[in-house]
């Protein structure tokens, strides 16, 4: 039901750029550009699989617009759409958006923010030397979650 690795569209990626030319979309050549790196990165969700014992509730779109500064600090907001996410695969996603999907100074400096907070990114398996538990207890939501701090995964 929540987001699970996908590379359908990425298998079908020549066909869609070839549908793309063939209409004349004048965005097609920024689709077949593309191309390498839309593989690499599903070589990279397929090899690192679905993790469904490591996943915790959480925001699943924090960026920009969700953030709004307040005097005591930053404010997260519109957790309407919380989702099941590994907290590092979420991390990965905000440090780069955050990033404007460029630019890894930034990137790197949402990461080591994070690590300086208390944020863990490391698989549990390099932390203990065993898999995470093969099963959890869904957690307990309330109707309105509070805001956290910025970057911050709800822990277990």
């Amino acid at each position: 039901m929540f987001p699970v690795p996908n590379t359908g569209p990425a298998s079908r990626w020549t066909e869609l750029t070839d549908a793309a030319e063939w209409s004349g979309a004048a965005w097609a050549r920024l689709l077949r550009a593309a191309a390498p790196a839309v593989s690499q990165i599903a070589e990279l969700v397929r090899t690192a699989g679905y993790l469904p014992d490591q996943e915790v509730m959480t925001h699943g779109d924090i960026d920009q617009k969700n953030l709004i500064a307040s005097a005591p600090g930053p404010v997260l907001c519109d957790w309407d759409l919380a989702v099941p996410l590994v907290p590092r695969r979420e991390l990965a996603d905000v440090a780069l958006s955050l990033a404007c999907w460029d630019d890894t100074r930034i990137a790197r400096e949402v990461v080591r923010a994070y690590r300086r907070a208390g944020g863990d990114d490391t698989p549990p398996a390099e932390r203990t030397g065993r898999p995470g538990p093969a099963s959890r207890s869904p957690p307990r939501l309330s109707p309105r979650p509070a805001a956290g701090p910025v970057g911050g995964t709800q822990r277990r």
